[in-house]
């Protein structure tokens, strides 16, 4: 991303941006405790960034 000069998209950044904060998913033992609690923290996120997912994708999807 960062071998393109672009003018960034407006993000909208909300106050609360999750419920779950990646020192939690990260104090979780590795394995399958972990992978319940990237995807808890992936959902959490979204939700919380969701004025702004059509933005985020496109921009994403700009650089495949």
């Amino acid at each position: 991303m960062s071998q393109r000069k672009r003018v960034w998209p407006k993000i909208y950044i909300p106050d609360e941006r999750g419920s779950i904060t990646i020192t939690e998913v990260l104090n979780e033992a590795p394995g399958p405790q972990r992978e319940d609690a990237i995807r808890e923290w992936c959902k959490s996120v979204w939700r919380a960034y969701k004025e702004s997912r059509e933005v985020i994708v496109d921009l994403v999807d700009s650089y495949k």
